[in-house]
C-alpha cells in the first residue's frame, strides 16, 4: 500500500509541478523502502529523487538494485544515463562495462554503450559496440548518426557520410543526423547542401542550438 500510494503522489506531483505533492510521494516511498526494499519501491524512490535533483542518492538507490542483481540492464543502463546527463562520462562508460560476462544485451545496451564510449574519446570500440546495434537492428537511424560521428572523428569522412545518407534515410525526422550530415558537407566544401541540412534541422527541432550556431 504504501509503495502505490507514493506511486498515485508521484504520478500527480509530476503532472502538477508541485514540490509539495512530490514531497508527501518521497515520504511514502521511504517508507515503502523502509517495509521492503524491493526493485520497485527504490526504483521509485530514485526516480523522485532525481526530481529533486538528489542526484547522489538516486543513484545510490539504483547502485543498490545493481548489488542484488547485477545483470538488470535497463537499471544499469538508466544508471549510466543519469551519470551521462551530470557530464561523468568516463563512470558511465564504466557502468555499461560491468555487465556479467556471458549475460546476453539487447541491442539497445551497445547502443548506449557506444554512445558513452565516443563522449569518452573511445573510438574503435564504440565503433564495434554500434556495430553490433546495427547488425540487430539496422534501420536504426538514431544509431547511424552517432556511428557516422565517431567515423568522422576517426578522419573516415567518406564513410562518415555514407552512414548519414542513411541515417537521414532511415529517420527523417531525427534533427542531430541532418544537422550531422550538414556539419559534414562544410567539412567536404559543400556550402549549399550543408545549409539546406542544418535549416531542416532547425526546422525539426527548433531547441536544436548546435544547428543554429552552424
Amino acid at each position: 500500500v504504501p509503495l502505490l500510494e507514493a506511486c498515485a503522489l508521484w504520478l500527480q506531483g509530476d503532472a502538477r509541478r508541485s514540490r509539495r505533492w512530490l514531497a508527501r510521494a518521497l515520504e511514502c516511498a521511504e517508507f515503502a523502502v523502509a517495509l521492503s526494499p524491493s526493485r520497485a519501491s527504490l526504483l521509485l524512490r530514485a526516480q523522485i529523487r532525481f526530481e529533486f535533483e538528489d542526484n547522489e542518492n538516486g543513484l545510490a538507490d539504483l547502485a543498490r538494485i545493481l548489488r542484488e542483481n547485477p545483470g538488470d540492464l535497463a537499471v544499469r543502463v538508466g544508471r549510466s544515463e543519469i551519470l551521462a546527463d551530470l557530464y561523468r562520462y568516463r563512470p558511465a562508460a564504466r557502468e555499461l562495462e560491468r555487465v556479467i560476462r556471458g549475460t546476453p544485451a539487447p541491442w539497445w545496451f551497445y547502443a548506449q554503450r557506444g554512445r558513452l564510449r565516443g563522449m569518452c574519446g573511445l573510438l574503435k570500440p564504440a565503433l564495434k559496440d554500434f556495430d553490433e546495434a546495427l547488425r540487430r537492428r539496422p534501420k536504426r537511424g538514431a544509431v547511424r548518426a552517432w556511428r557516422a560521428e565517431v567515423l568522422r572523428k576517426l578522419g573516415r569522412l567518406a564513410e562518415s557520410r555514407r552512414a548519414l545518407d542513411l541515417a537521414t534515410a532511415h529517420a527523417p525526422r531525427y534533427a542531430f543526423a541532418w544537422e550531422c550530415r550538414g556539419r559534414l558537407r562544410l567539412m567536404l566544401g559543400e556550402p549549399a547542401p550543408a545549409l539546406r541540412d542544418l535549416e531542416r534541422a532547425c526546422r525539426l527541432d527548433p531547441t536544436h542550438t548546435l544547428a543554429f550556431a552552424w
